[in-house]
């Protein structure tokens, strides 16, 4: 009987052995569930910019407000001269180049815009001026409203910022305005914001104004 060739025998062990490992390492792989990968994603550690120095916080300022001349002044008379006659009363409106009174060597005082009589500091008729006299007007091409904002707020506020003006009166009508002052110092917490817009005619001195802002 002839001798058996162990090295033939370690062979077929090691093949045996071989597609053994085989075996196990592939059926393992196609029993493996990748059901639970389909939500998967990947943490790139993306951090979200959270700064707010770059964004202001907002709100929606809605208040109510008078109606105002944004440009009101007195009007000097000329001193020396005597007065001859008024031509306007109080409250009145009168356009650019209008007589508002007149002297009694002939001339004249004219409205220098369309404006609103606020007030008439004269003498009497035929007396001398003096300059403690003076006519007060009020401009109407420009209007304003002044609303109080609360401390909280006031900071969500810059001048520039556009607003929104519907008048009582004219509830078909919206006007646009610009915020042109907001004051420094508040009073019982709440700060003055001035907002003018510019008057199409149909907008008096006096009305009641819904802002939004």
């Amino acid at each position: 009987m002839k001798k058996i060739d162990f090295r033939i025998i370690l062979i077929i062990v090691l093949v045996i052995a071989l597609i053994l490992l085989s075996y196990f390492y592939f059926k393992e792989d196609e029993t493996t569930d990748y059901s639970n990968y389909s939500n998967f994603s990947y943490n790139t550690n993306t951090k979200t910019n959270t700064n707010t120095d770059e964004e202001k916080d907002t709100y929606s300022i809605q208040t109510s407000a008078e109606v105002k001349s944004a440009l009101s002044e007195n009007i000097e008379l000329h001193a020396t001269y005597y007065l001859k006659e008024v031509y306007v009363e109080e409250n009145q409106f009168v356009k650019k180049g209008e007589n508002i009174l007149k002297y009694t060597n002939g001339k004249y005082l004219t409205a220098p815009y369309d404006c609103v009589i606020t007030s008439i500091n004269v003498p009497n008729e035929g007396e001398k001026i003096t300059n403690s006299h003076y006519i007060g007007i009020a401009a109407n091409n420009i209007l304003k409203v002044q609303v109080k904002v609360s401390e909280s707020k006031i900071n969500s506020i810059e001048l520039g910022d556009d607003a929104k003006i519907k008048l009582t009166a004219l509830s078909d009508k919206e006007y646009e305005g610009i915020v042109t002052n907001i004051s420094n110092i508040a009073s019982n917490g709440r700060f003055t914001v001035t907002i003018e817009f510019e008057n199409d005619g149909n907008a008096y001195i006096g009305m009641t104004a819904n802002v939004s802002l």
